[in-house]
C-alpha cells in the first residue's frame, strides 16, 4: 500500500473493540493489523513491525502486559511503542 500512514496492530479479544479501534485508525490513514490475542498480537508485531501496538490489558494466550514485557525484553522492533487499553473499570 503506497503512502500509507504509520502502522499500528490492534490486539483485543472483544471483536466490536478490536474493530471499532481498527476501522477509526484505518479511516484516519493508518495501516492497520488486528490481533485476537496476545499470540496473534506478538506475531503482527514481528512481522508488521509497527510503529505502535495498542494491547488490551486481558487477552487468553499472552496478556497484553506478557506481550509488552516481551517486546521490552527485545522480541520485537526497538521502535515500536505500546499503549494497553482496558475495559476495566
Amino acid at each position: 500500500m503506497s503512502g500509507a500512514g504509520p502502522r499500528v496492530v490492534i490486539a483485543d479479544d472483544d471483536e466490536d473493540i478490536r474493530e471499532l479501534v481498527a476501522f477509526k485508525l484505518s479511516n484516519a490513514g493508518y495501516e492497520v493489523r488486528a490481533a485476537r490475542d496476545g499470540v496473534e498480537a506478538l506475531e503482527a508485531i514481528m512481522s508488521f513491525e509497527p510503529a505502535l501496538a495498542i494491547l488490551d490489558v486481558m487477552m487468553p494466550g499472552l496478556s497484553g502486559l506478557d506481550v509488552l514485557r516481551r517486546l521490552r525484553d527485545g522480541e520485537g522492533p526497538a521502535d515500536c511503542r505500546a499503549l494497553l487499553l482496558t475495559a476495566r473499570a
